[in-house]
């Protein structure tokens, strides 16, 4: 009769226990489910934006959304406000707008999914100019009467701490100091020069500072042939004018290569130039500048 008790204590045990485990694999099953759906959901968002649809990119927000925007003011509050937003943003590009996601994540805890991502949006403004840059996203998803509606989103960029700006220069795989090379048959000068003009974007002293030599040389029709230190007294302080340097054409042979670019200052104003970098023990040498089309107001 004792044998006959433990024997069913345990069948019952291993009952429990298979019951558990298929419980476990549906919630796993249920949780992979949702997850896909709100990456479909994620997706058609991006391919709104991508299209310019502001209602099928709304689709599935909440009326009482609160958004923290990359831009002024500090919040906006209902699905109106970010209407009126969007609106805003996208009179501003001609033609379609580049955009895309990288490093998605998605967490969720029973009716409510978190969703941190970085996005880069890439279109030409009205004015002709470029929009170009990476930022950070964080949205939450909330199951409200059968479906998954966003209540809160939160955008925001990096800022230079030494200076006060927003490091809108910055993609996925790329800091100041260590931008990674997505060809990875990129060469060394390219490199170099890219972070040149990704420290003055920044206004980074401290990072240029470490790309160029001791015996460092500048030499432009305003400044001919003048040393490292005379360099930063008279030619970096444009690094806080600097907004953006599109490159355009880089032609590189052993250490040395032409660069030409355009540069657009904090207050609108573009030109371009052309530029010979020289380069020694993986350090920029010399710098020497051939003016192209100068902006109005230049010496502002």
């Amino acid at each position: 009769m004792k044998n006959k008790k433990v024997n069913a204590i345990k069948s019952s045990s291993r009952d429990k226990s298979y019951i558990n485990e298929i419980n476990l694999m549906k919630n796993e099953s249920t949780q992979t489910e949702i997850e896909a759906h709100i990456r479909k959901l994620i997706d058609q968002q991006i391919r709104a934006v991508c299209d310019k649809n502001i209602d099928q990119a709304l689709n599935n927000y909440d009326k009482d959304v609160l958004s923290f925007d990359v831009v002024d003011p500090l919040q906006f509050i209902g699905i109106d406000a970010i209407r009126k937003r969007l609106e805003e943003w996208f009179s501003t590009f001609q033609g379609p707008i580049e955009n895309e996601i990288n490093d998605l994540k998605i967490e969720l805890s029973g009716n409510v999914a978190f969703c941190s991502r970085l996005n880069h949006v890439n279109a030409v403004k009205v004015d002709g100019g470029k929009l170009d840059m990476w930022w950070r996203e964080t949205t939450c998803f909330k199951k409200m009467d059968g479906r998954w509606m966003i209540t809160h989103v939160h955008s925001s960029v990096p800022f230079n701490t030494q200076n006060g700006k927003a490091s809108t220069a910055l993609k996925p795989s790329t800091t100041l100091e260590d931008i990674s090379i997505t060809n990875r048959e990129e060469k060394k000068v390219s490199l170099l020069i890219k972070k040149y003009f990704a420290a003055y974007e920044s206004n980074d002293r401290k990072a240029i500072g470490e790309l160029l030599s001791e015996d460092f040389r500048f030499s432009s029709p305003d400044d001919p042939d003048i040393d490292k230190a005379t360099y930063f007294k008279k030619c970096w302080p444009f690094s806080e004018k600097a907004k953006f340097y599109k490159i355009e054409r880089l032609i590189e042979e052993d250490d040395e290569a032409f660069v030409q670019y355009e540069c657009e200052t904090i207050r609108g104003n573009k030109f371009k130039n052309t530029e010979l970098f020289k380069i020694k023990a993986s350090k920029i040498k010399k710098v020497e500048v051939y003016y192209g089309s100068l902006p109005n107001g230049i010496s502002e």
